[in-house]
């Protein structure tokens, strides 16, 4: 990773490195903890392998990830609401009921 160490150096402006290497980190981070939200229980390993990664990085830059990583997690949760109860989602629903009211 190309992040600043824990030797407080400043970050300064934020290159084209360090912000695809952060969004790179994020997502492999979301991709294994997104088993948090369905209560998966974590191997010894990724426990590991995630604090090793925060302490070696100063708060800023650990503060960034996280911020990306919980951005994902937004998009994957809320962003579907507007399809869900817009025109599409209440006429999928209303299928989805005619279908069981079929059935049953």
């Amino acid at each position: 990773m190309v992040f600043t160490q824990n030797n407080h150096s400043p970050l300064g402006t934020c290159n084209m490195a360090l912000t695809v290497s952060v969004v790179q980190y994020a997502y492999q981070s979301f991709q294994t903890f997104k088993g948090l939200v369905v209560d998966l229980i974590f191997s010894r390993k990724e426990w590991n392998q995630s604090q090793d990664f925060f302490l070696n990085r100063t708060a800023k830059d650990a503060f960034k990830v996280v911020e990306v990583e919980l951005n994902f997690f937004y998009e994957v949760l809320f962003t579907k609401l507007p399809v869900v109860y817009g025109y599409f989602g209440a006429l999928c629903r209303l299928f989805s009921l005619a279908t069981v009211a079929w059935f049953v």
